[in-house]
C-alpha cells in the first residue's frame, strides 16, 4: 500500500491516487508528432516501476491500452480501466 493521497474517480467508485502517470510517451515515435522509440521491455519496466511506486492512475488511451496488451504487459487491469464517457 502506498502513502500517496487517493480520491474516488468520478462516478466510477474506483479509488485511485491523486498523482497520475501520463503514458503517452510509451507510444513511441509517431510520424509527424515526434517521440522516441520505446521497446516493449522498456515500457514494461517503466509501467512496473510506476505501479510499484504506488501510483494507480495511468493516463492512457484505448489504442495505447491495446498496444500494452499486444506487448504482453499483463498488469493492464491496474494500468487502464475503460470507463464510458458521458
Amino acid at each position: 500500500m502506498s502513502d500517496l493521497p487517493t480520491s474516488v474517480l468520478g462516478r466510477t467508485g474506483a479509488t485511485v491516487t491523486k498523482l497520475a502517470y501520463g503514458a503517452m510517451e510509451l507510444r513511441g515515435r509517431v510520424p509527424g508528432r515526434g517521440g522516441r522509440e520505446v521497446s516493449a521491455d522498456q515500457a514494461k519496466a517503466i509501467l512496473n516501476a510506476v505501479l510499484d511506486s504506488g501510483i494507480s492512475l495511468i493516463d492512457t488511451s484505448p489504442d495505447l491500452r491495446e498496444q500494452f496488451l499486444d506487448a504482453g504487459i499483463t498488469r493492464v487491469d491496474a494500468i487502464a480501466m475503460q470507463f464510458p464517457r458521458s
